[in-house]
């Protein structure tokens, strides 16, 4: 494919995306609409589908500290304790 081909393509695609990007559009317009239909009648919050798009150019989280780590250890033992699980002992 000729560059100024390629260029017409990536000129094209940021006027009318398609691909990713656009099922990305999509399936937020879909959730947008299933978290409106379902939300409460006290609730005021009406989603977008900017709201619920993916941020995949979003910084990383920081890492998690050991007490952190550990807190969630416990939660998910308190779960497991919850549900009957024997091995799920809590140190």
């Amino acid at each position: 494919m000729p560059a100024h081909e390629l260029f017409e393509w990536m000129v094209y695609e940021s006027i009318e995306p398609f691909g990713d990007r656009r099922r990305d559009f999509q399936f937020a317009q879909v959730m947008s609409l299933m978290l409106n239909l379902n939300r409460t009648k006290k609730s005021d919050k009406m989603w977008s589908p900017a709201d619920v798009m993916p941020k995949w150019d979003a910084p990383s989280p920081k890492p998690q500290t050991r007490e952190e780590q550990f807190q969630m250890m416990k939660l998910f033992q308190g779960f497991q304790e919850a549900q009957g699980n024997p091995e799920a002992k809590p140190s």
